[in-house]
């Protein structure tokens, strides 16, 4: 299971909004990063076939079979600073992380 915090779930939120036709976030990893490994949130217009759902404060998250056993557990949050705002990763599966927060790998 993912969990958003409620500025990210606002975030979030703010998005979807600005387009209609997306009903769903997508919460994944892809290779990259200093660890090796980078988190990924897009928002997305339909659903992949061996997605996970799962929903919370009315936001629908999607997450491939794929990369469930990797950020099962993983806390989002959005956090404002004065350069801009982003998403902050907490996530219990990680072994190694980037000092900056985004890359991370399990192995």
């Amino acid at each position: 299971m993912i969990h958003l915090t409620a500025n990210a779930i606002e975030e979030i939120k703010r998005r979807l909004a600005s387009r209609p036709a997306s009903g769903a976030v997508r919460i994944g990893v892809q290779p990259g990063g200093c660890a090796g490994t980078k988190y990924l949130v897009e928002i997305v217009d339909g659903l992949g076939e061996d997605d996970h759902v799962c929903e919370q404060d009315g936001v629908r998250i999607l997450c491939a079979a794929a990369d469930l056993e990797r950020i099962s557990g993983l806390t989002v949050d959005w956090v404002e600073a004065i350069v801009g705002g982003g998403f902050h990763y907490d996530n219990p599966n990680a072994t190694t992380r980037c000092a900056c927060g985004q890359s991370f790998d399990t192995k």
